[in-house]
Formats: C-alpha cells, sequence, structure tokens
C-alpha cells in the first residue's frame, strides 16, 4: 500500500490519541437538525397563516400589535433554520478535530454567532406577542401591571443578551474569527455568568407567561372539547418551560469538552423547539374562530345558523334570555378598544344591581355564539357631568356561553 502524503489541511482542533481527523467522509450526526429544523418551523408557519386568515377573513379584522409581532417572530425563525442549516455546511454535527479550521473560523463560528442571535431576538418576538394579547384579554390591573414588569424585563435581558454575543469581543471579529492575526491581541467577555443569567430570566418569563392567564380561565364554563383544547395549549406551554430549562442545563457540558461542533447539536434541536413551540403557542390561542367556521365538530359543536332560542328560565327581572346573533349593522362605539367595540341592542331581561356606591340601572345577559367574533373591551368610562356611561363586556370573545353587556348610564348614590 503506498503511504499516503501528509494533509495540507489543519483540524480546527487536534484529534485525541489514537484518532486521525477525516475530511472526506466524517461521522456527522447533523440530521436530526434538518428533520426537527423543517418539521417545527413549518407546522409553526401553517398555525400563523390560520391565524392571519382568521384575522383577515374569518374575524374580518386589521392586525393588530400581536399579529405583526408574531410575523417577525415566524420571520426570525425562518432566519434561524438559515443560518444553522449553513453552519452544518461547515462543521455543525461533525466531530471538532474532522473541521478544518478554515471551515470553522470564520464560516461555522460566524454563522453560529448569527443564529444565536436570531433565536434570542425570535423568541423575545414571540413572547412579546403573546403578552400584549393578554394586555387586550384582561382589565384588571395586577394582571396588566405585571404584563408590563414582564415586558421590561424580556426586552431588557434579550437586548443585553444581544449586544454581549455580538461585540463581546474587541476588535467585534475576533469573535468568530480565531486566526492568529486578528485573535491574538482580542480582549473577550467570559459569557459563561451572562448565559446563565438570561437563560435563568427566559425561564422565569416561560413559567409566567404559562401561569399569568390561569386566574383569567379559571371559573369558564365550556364544553369538554374546549376545555381539552385549552389545556392542550397550557401542555404546550409548559413544553417550551421544560426545554428552556433542559436546554440551560446541558450548557455546561459544552464548556467543559473541546468537541463542541459535535456536542452543540442538541442545543440546535432544543432552540428550534423553542422558537417554534412558542409562536404556535402565540397563536393557538387567536384560531379558534377559524375551527368554529370550518371545523365546528372540533370544537365540540355542530354548525350554527344563529337561529333564536326560546326563552331561558330567567331570574331577577323575570323575562327569560334569548340567544340571538347581533346583526352586521350593529352600532360601533368610538374609541373604547385598539380592537373595534360593539354596543349591543338591549334584549332580554333586565335587571339593577348595585356596586359599592354605584347602581347600575340596567343591564343585558345574552347567549351568544363563539362566532359573533366580539371584541375585547376593558371597562371603559366617558363622564358627562355627574353620570357616566359604561360600556363592558365581561367576557372575551374567545368562550360560548353567557356574556354580560352593559349600555347604561349610572350615577353615583349620595
Amino acid at each position: 500500500m503506498t503511504p499516503q502524503a501528509p494533509s495540507p489541511v489543519q483540524p480546527a482542533y487536534p484529534p485525541p490519541d489514537g484518532l486521525e481527523s477525516n475530511f472526506v467522509d466524517p461521522e456527522d450526526h447533523s440530521g436530526i437538525v434538518y428533520r426537527v429544523g423543517y418539521g417545527f418551523t413549518t407546522a409553526a408557519f401553517v398555525v400563523l397563516m390560520i391565524r392571519l386568515y382568521t384575522r383577515l377573513f374569518v374575524l374580518k379584522r386589521g392586525l393588530l400589535p400581536d399579529d405583526y409581532l408574531v410575523i417577525v417572530a415566524m420571520a426570525l425563525s425562518v432566519g434561524f433554520i438559515i443560518t444553522t442549516f449553513k453552519a452544518a455546511e461547515y462543521g455543525l454535527g461533525r466531530h471538532l478535530y474532522d473541521v478544518p479550521f478554515d471551515e470553522y473560523s470564520p464560516h461555522f463560528l460566524i454563522y453560529m454567532t448569527a443564529s444565536t442571535v436570531i433565536w434570542a431576538l425570535s423568541v423575545t418576538t414571540a413572547k412579546m406577542s403573546i403578552l400584549l394579547l393578554y394586555l387586550q384579554l384582561s382589565p384588571v390591573p395586577k394582571v396588566r401591571w405585571t404584563v408590563y414588569f414582564t415586558l421590561f424585563v424580556l426586552v431588557s435581558y434579550s437586548l443585553i443578551a444581544t449586544f454581549t454575543t455580538i461585540f463581546g469581543c474587541v476588535p467585534i471579529e475576533a469573535t468568530w474569527n480565531y486566526s492568529p492575526a486578528v485573535h491574538a491581541g482580542a480582549a473577550c467577555l467570559d459569557r459563561k455568568d451572562a448565559i446563565y443569567a438570561t437563560s435563568s430570566l427566559n425561564i422565569i418569563t416561560d413559567f409566567t407567561i404559562l401561569l399569568l392567564p390561569i386566574p383569567m380561565f379559571w371559573n369558564l364554563q365550556m364544553p369538554r372539547r374546549q376545555k381539552a383544547a385549552l389545556i392542550s395549549l397550557f401542555l404546550a406551554g409548559g413544553v417550551v418551560c421544560i426545554v428552556a430549562i433542559v436546554r440551560t442545563v446541558s450548557m455546561p457540558k459544552l464548556w467543559n469538552n473541546f468537541d463542541y461542533t459535535w456536542l452543540v447539536v442538541d442545543q440546535y434541536v432544543l432552540c428550534f423547539i423553542e422558537i417554534d413551540l412558542g409562536i404556535i403557542c402565540a397563536c393557538v390561542c387567536t384560531i379558534r374562530p377559524f375551527f368554529r367556521k370550518h371545523l365546528p365538530y372540533l370544537m365540540g359543536s355542530s354548525p350554527s345558523k344563529n337561529k333564536e332560542s326560546g326563552p331561558r328560565g330567567g331570574g331577577g327581572g323575570g323575562g327569560g334570555v334569548v340567544g340571538r346573533r347581533i346583526s352586521p349593522g350593529v352600532k360601533k362605539g368610538g374609541s373604547l378598544d385598539s380592537d373595534d367595540s360593539y354596543q349591543l341592542t338591549k334584549t332580554g331581561s333586565t335587571r339593577s344591581h348595585r356596586v359599592g356606591g354605584i347602581t347600575d340601572s340596567s343591564s343585558t345577559e345574552n347567549i351568544f355564539q363563539d362566532d359573533l367574533n366580539l371584541p375585547t373591551c376593558a371597562p371603559r368610562c366617558a363622564t358627562t357631568g355627574e353620570d357616566r356611561h359604561w360600556e363592558h363586556d365581561v367576557e372575551a370573545g374567545m368562550h360560548s356561553g353567557i356574556r354580560k353587556s352593559t349600555d347604561v348610564t349610572i350615577s353615583r348614590s349620595n
């Protein structure tokens, strides 16, 4: 056998004793990155398209800030899959000693840096979309202040993580260029503490987003299938939390082992799951009208023609409550919310309510179907003299059941 001349290619790291670098057909386990990347990114894109279709063609409303944020998150997710697959071309999934130095630096490192920044921004925008949706759903001050604080923490640590990733070395090029000419005199931050801090805050915000809506949905009465769908949504959010924890716990082995390009594959798989499940969670709670319209049996109901139902046993004011669809010609309010707000026609029973020192002179309770697509309205007051006009839709247009709407003039009792 003719001995081969020494390879002129320099490996990114010397091979362990007894092994040789293989630049021709090296062991490579990056296939799982492609499978998970394509699968989860496609699923997130499909769910996002259903969300946008629901907003524009089922609800016939314009897009809101939370919609734009989740679109940005999806665009960043596509950017993440592109940069990750480029990193796979330059060594991701191979042993570091099987990667030529000229491929590892700068190509692999620059795509890894780009994918890290894109991952952080995508996860952040998906979470922001969910938090803005919570602001639409809940008028409760404690919930809203918690959302604002979570948004502040989320944006702050995401920006810090992004800047330390990009500008962690002086010169900046030393972050991805390990050639002696550039890296020899470079000064770089030790990113371990920063990564642990931002990962911990990431987990905390995950759990905050998961637990925050529970008080809003705790006492809702809904069919069994709808409860199952809601539980599934929370389970998906729980999976995102678990993924973030596993990803954080597994980081030390990357720093304590030279074989970074081989071991980091698991991190990329978890990042794909975290990004795309976050986008799916941001979309799932907004697409129920789509299934109401096109797949009603999945929601535990049959197609409804929105016929009037007969009177139901009523209390209080004597009359029963009737189920009826509000016609398209219903009067719209002026500036109650970022969504359109509706002033409902008075039907059904009239009751008198007293809360504190305020008397509610008349209110109406109606049984509505979900396909009314009514917006969520926080209590709003318009002051005229000593009287106040109060419009309030107690429950968001997410669930069927009894909704109370008031359109009354109230005055304080002396």
